[in-house]
């Protein structure tokens, strides 16, 4: 919840200039993050959270992790854990990572 004043939504509270990346070395090329997990991405960031906890396809699973982690993730777990400090969208079931990026738009 955003606590947000009445008359505005959560699409005013974003910079909608800010946008987050991935990047795939087999096409080399960036790649931006749905709308959603841009969203989650910037707001996390500026509450000073270390990383962002996500599923792609899956938002109630946002910030839930397992216990005790299984070789097969539940659905209600994120399975992917992006930090802010070294710029990696890290895959913790598979062990993977990719390098990811914000930029500012004009």
């Amino acid at each position: 919840d955003l606590d947000l004043e009445d008359g505005m939504n959560e699409e005013d509270y974003y910079d909608a200039s800010i946008i987050w990346e991935w990047y795939d070395p087999g096409t080399m090329k960036w790649n931006p993050y749905p709308k959603h997990i841009n969203r989650s991405l910037s707001g996390l960031q500026d509450l000073g959270s270390p990383r962002y906890m996500y599923k792609p396809g899956n938002k109630d699973a946002e910030g839930n992790e397992e216990r005790e982690q299984t070789l097969n993730p539940p659905n209600n777990v994120a399975t992917n854990h992006a930090y802010y400090s070294e710029m990696i969208d890290h895959h913790i079931y598979t062990g993977c990572g990719r390098m990811m990026r914000m930029r500012q738009t004009c």
